[in-house]
């Protein structure tokens, strides 16, 4: 399985490298808006919900809100408004799940969705449309980089040292 998702993943990366630095800006922000309404499809499965069309229209709700901020965030000041605004919420979940009787509901884990999901994707393009575009590119590519290894880190790790469920509560399997 390990194999297969090594493949997988460096064929994703060398479509996303190409994109970033072959296709533009607004290519880039498209891919960026899609994989956002995936990554919202797989969120659904977090908080339990299985009816596809429950699960369509969670996603519909995450890409208007994308594309509302899309719109609304095109100044600085309302961009940077949202992402602090973001950043307070990520802040109070980050205290509300540290808690010893944190328990994440559906109905939590439901309204956090767009709470994450929106801000990254306002984020991650403000990086891709900034005024210098290479900075912008490399910026983003850094970042994603850096929570690729995080993550594959944490499994690695997971792996020869976990013997004990960390937060159950929050995430049964890590």
């Amino acid at each position: 399985m390990l194999k297969t998702r090594v493949l997988t993943a460096l064929c994703m990366v060398a479509v996303f490298v190409a994109v970033v630095f072959w296709g533009g800006a607004y290519p880039t922000v498209g891919m960026l808006f899609v994989l956002t309404a995936i990554a919202s499809w797989e969120w659904t499965q977090f908080f339990g919900l299985r009816a596809r069309w429950l699960r369509g229209a969670y996603v519909a709700l995450v890409v208007v809100l994308c594309a509302l901020g899309g719109v609304f965030a095109q100044s600085t000041p309302v961009l940077l408004t949202i992402m602090d605004l973001a950043a307070v919420g990520w802040l109070g979940a980050l205290w509300l799940l540290s808690r010893p009787t944190a328990k994440v509901t559906p109905r939590l884990a439901a309204c956090v969705g767009p709470v994450v999901l929106v801000p990254c994707w306002l984020g991650l393009s403000a990086l891709v449309l900034s005024p210098d575009r290479a900075a912008g590119r490399a910026l983003l590519l850094m970042l994603l980089g850096l929570v690729a290894a995080a993550d594959i880190g944490a499994y690695f790790a997971g792996r020869a040292f976990g013997r004990h469920k960390l937060a159950p509560s929050i995430s049964p399997g890590k």
